[in-house]
């Protein structure tokens, strides 16, 4: 095991430790009360942050896969984990908002199991005071506060993930730890096939491990029992919940897997997101600069320092995971909080190799909650309003689910129609060049459209949009606002004397708005009268010029309010 000398640890202490309190039997100094106050601060209004801030789009799709496996809909194999961990949640009443706020409580509670992890990490190679600071720049990284905790696979696998690294560097390697290494692993990659990205950090840490071992033959057979044990693990929970698929699950995925790595590993060049990396920089400022730091010092240390060359290299190795910046296409914001876990053991050794006196590290700390709590602030806006509004009003209008288009499965609990409207998967769907919507109205019948995706705007208001021009032209002339962002299947037409032609692509009941009475395939149909239309050509007639609007459904309730303005969905 690679440690500080115990000398150099009591100078450290001496410098830095000099007053120590007793809390809960544990002595603490008055620096290190002060980090703990800010951590724990920095946690309190995380978790209230949840009950605030926005819901992201795939927070809602990460939910409607809970509900599709639930139904007996759901096809997908891979990254699946979560419809097991968290099946009970569709049973909290108060609705999809609600059940997410309530998920996002669990990912701030795998979240403080990172963080102690990553403590423990830090103390096997710095004093007390700049481990606690290594866990307080994870929370001080702005990306990570907002997104730590987001009812995303990212948390609970960065959680499998820091717990492996905790296994090469602090544990015995006893049977115990492996058999923890492997379930890790295995759960991990059943969460998220990404944490690939961790491979090289891991292969660093198990080699170094050889390297220390009086008998390496023996531990490097024992790593390579845990490596089969993990992934005879992952093959059985694959293929338990294979079993559980709906019928027709696709076969091809392996193909699927294929496509999907080139999309997000080759697609995007040299620092795809770089945009994205200068704003984590920006709004983790102190971290960052730490972490840069404790990476210079490595290297050095690496390069003159024989001495510390050896704890050096395995701090270095915990940059490692940073190399991902380079070339995956999917780093946004919520991508912190899963791949930088082990990173910002950097930032404790920075300050601790730069010896960063009891006051800096005061001083630090206080800039760090005064970014956090700027960047709160910042979080709050009325989109939370809006996104709440417009789920109420969906399930007043429609109290039984009913199939509907939109980004993202938004309204979860109802059976999604469409693509799920990613980057990545209008990308697929622009190459594969089929019209899935108007496939899918020609198919099933789908009354309800959720406007909150910039293609689906695009294609309803006539302007260029990523949707091919079949599905847009379907929305476009299929579709009627209703309240806000609700849109539902109906025609708005102008009529005359002379018979005018439509189709219909939705089947179902049509209520009449008109200022007069119309002829209908030639039957009278009298003002709020509720007709029964199949799929084909109708022909409508008035006496008089007027515009008249067909909607779906027997008179469809709309709120009393007006609708608040604004997107329902924004930038992460």
């Amino acid at each position: 095991m690679v440690n500080i000398s115990a000398h150099s640890l009591k100078t450290e202490r001496r410098n830095i430790s000099d007053a120590p309190y007793s809390v809960l039997g544990i002595k603490l100094s008055a620096l290190e009360i002060g980090l703990c106050f800010s951590i724990t601060l920095i946690l309190s209004l995380q978790l209230y942050l949840q009950f605030i801030q926005k819901i992201n789009w795939d927070e809602f799709f990460y939910l409607s896969h809970i509900y599709e496996a639930q139904n007996g809909q759901l096809d997908k194999t891979l990254q699946m984990a979560h419809i097991y961990l968290f099946g009970w949640i569709t049973k909290i009443p108060g609705g999809e908002m609600v059940q997410i706020t309530v998920g996002r409580f669990f990912m701030w509670a795998a979240q403080i199991g990172t963080l102690i992890l990553i403590f423990k990490i830090a103390a096997k190679f710095m004093p007390r005071p700049y481990a606690l600071f290594a866990v307080l720049s994870f929370l001080g990284i702005g990306f990570i506060y907002v997104h730590g905790t987001s009812f995303r696979a990212d948390p609970i696998a960065a959680l499998c993930i820091i717990y492996a690294v905790y296994v090469f560097i602090v544990s015995d390697l006893k049977s115990r730890d492996l058999a923890g290494l492997a379930i890790a692993l295995a759960l991990g990659a059943f969460i998220t096939i990404k944490i690939i990205l961790f491979a090289p950090l891991l292969a660093a840490l198990a080699l170094r491990r050889l390297i220390m071992s009086s008998r390496p033959s023996v531990l490097f057979i024992r790593f390579g029992l845990t490596v089969i044990a993990s992934a005879i693990l992952f093959a059985a929970l694959l293929w338990g919940h294979s079993l559980t698929l709906a019928a027709g699950e696709t076969a091809d995925n392996a193909a699927s897997l294929s496509s999907t790595a080139e999309t997000v590993f080759l697609s995007g060049g040299l620092f795809p997101r770089l945009a994205v990396i200068k704003t984590g920089f920006i709004t983790g400022l102190i971290p960052s600069i730490l972490i840069f730091s404790g990476l210079v010092m490595a290297i050095l240390s690496v390069a003159a320092d024989k001495q510390k060359r050896k704890e050096a290299l395995v701090i270095l190795s915990m940059a490692l995971p940073l190399l991902t910046f380079t070339f995956y296409s999917n780093a946004y914001p919520y991508f912190y909080a899963f791949i930088l876990p082990p990173v910002v053991i950097l930032a404790g050794y920075g300050a601790f190799r730069l010896k960063l006196s009891s006051f800096m590290l005061a001083a630090l700390s206080v800039l760090i909650m005064a970014n956090i709590v700027f960047l709160h602030i910042t979080r709050i806006d009325d989109m939370r309003r809006v996104q709440a509004q417009t789920l109420s009003a969906v399930h007043k209008m429609f109290p039984e689910p009913v199939s509907y288009f939109d980004r993202n499965g938004m309204v979860a609990s109802f059976p999604k129609a469409g693509l799920f409207m990613s980057s990545w998967g209008l990308r697929n769907y622009r190459r594969a060049a089929q019209p899935i919507f108007l496939n899918e109205m020609q198919n099933k019948t789908v009354p309800l459209l959720i406007d909150n995706s910039p293609a689906i705007s695009a294609a309803l208001g006539g302007e260029t949009s990523t949707l091919l021009p079949e599905d847009a032209a379907a929305l476009r002339e299929n579709y009627i606002p209703h309240w806000g962002q609700i849109w539902v299947a109906g025609k708005q037409l102008s009529l005359d004397i002379e018979t005018t032609e439509f189709s219909i692509l939705i089947p179902g009941e049509y209520t009449l708005e008109s200022a007069d009475n119309v002829w209908l395939n030639g039957d009278l149909l009298k003002i709020g009268n509720v007709i029964t239309l199949e799929r084909g050509v109708h022909s409508l007639r008035s006496a008089v010029p007027q515009e008249i609007t067909l909607r779906w459904g027997t008179a469809l309730p709309r709120p009393p309010q007006k609708a608040l303005s604004g997107p329902i969905f924004g930038a992460f």
